[in-house]
């Protein structure tokens, strides 16, 4: 598999800026630089960490104002922290089937969100192959959520493709109660739900990047 991407984004280089920021700078410049980090990291999906910062600038006295500000922003996604109980949804399948993500509780999940005409969308599809053909026999499920409007052209990508997995539709679109309740507005989108069917990383790795070895260290940590 590839190795993962590095943007500049990233939460370990988002850390690394607020680590600086806290030895570095003092007063305003170290609140402000410190508030825009954490507002990237939620805006990232990186909550957990983003609420330790927040713990860190509560206890190290920051301004009351800024603190609140900031705690929240992060309250309203506290639901995606790591060991938080993922928020249930439920799609059609390409029968017309209902399907909960409470029903694969038990199982190892991992969710693409994607569409037909998102680009980006298939190109990592050639690395989901990969992924899915590597964990055929162990115990977890690929979730692939399309957002597509339209059944005809979802149904067409998924026969070019050729991905195994459960395949769900939610033809709402960008009006999707998901993607406000996983904090996304771009695709694709990945999230990673352990066994008991709690938040990993609301912002998983992709197929292309560090999936494989996400995945891998979290069927490890159940045996």
């Amino acid at each position: 598999m590839a190795q993962p991407r590095i943007f500049e984004d990233d939460e370990r280089i988002l850390t690394k800026q607020f680590d600086i920021a806290r030895t570095e700078l003092k007063g305003a410049p170290y609140e402000i630089h410190a508030a825009y980090v954490i507002q990237k990291m939620i805006s990232k999906n990186y909550i957990t960490n983003a609420g330790k910062m927040i713990e860190y600038m509560k206890q190290n006295g920051a301004s009351p104002d800024v603190v609140l500000a900031l705690d929240r922003a992060y309250q309203r996604l506290a639901h995606l922290s790591l060991g938080a109980i993922a928020r249930d949804f439920t799609c059609a399948d390409s029968l017309g089937n209902p399907v909960s993500l409470s029903s694969l509780k038990g199982k190892v999940v991992y969710i693409d969100f994607w569409a037909s005409w998102c680009g980006p969308c298939r190109k990592e599809m050639p690395y989901s192959r990969m992924l899915i053909d590597s964990y055929q026999k162990k115990p977890d499920t690929f979730l692939i959520v399309t957002i597509d409007t339209d059944k005809a052209n979802w149904k067409r990508a998924m026969k070019q493709e050729k991905l195994n997995g459960i395949h769900l539709i939610d033809t709402k679109g960008w009006q999707s109660s998901i993607l406000k309740d996983y904090n996304f507005t771009s695709i694709p989108h990945y999230v990673l739900i352990d066994a008991s069917g709690r938040i990993v990383n609301a912002d998983a790795p992709r197929p292309s990047g560090g999936a494989y070895g996400a995945i891998k260290q979290l069927l490890s940590d159940r045996k």
